[in-house]
């Protein structure tokens, strides 16, 4: 199944699980041409619901990590041709 979702101009990740979508809020606002790292904690303070811009609580952040379906990290801003070279993913127990 293809899901379609499209991420506003600031938001660099976005991530949809159990009927859910949140995304990270961000104030980096990227050069064209500039290489830019963002760095997204996994933290329900971090991110927003989509649409709404409303607050993410602990059980509907951990809600949608326990079914995610959907991770978009954005790796354009601008017109010009970009890429994601470099992605690391860390886990912990809490």
């Amino acid at each position: 199944m293809w899901v379609m979702m499209v991420l506003s101009v600031g938001d660099p990740v976005a991530v949809q699980g159990n009927n859910l979508t949140v995304v990270h809020v961000s104030d980096s606002q990227p050069v064209p041409g500039v290489p830019l790292t963002v760095s997204v904690d996994l933290l329900e303070s971090e991110f927003v619901h989509e649409g709404r811009g409303s607050s993410v609580s602990r059980e509907q952040f951990m809600m949608v990590l326990a079914g995610v379906r959907v991770l978009h990290i954005r790796a354009s801003y601008h017109s010009v041709v970009s890429r994601v070279s470099y992605v690391i993913s860390q886990s912990a127990n809490d």
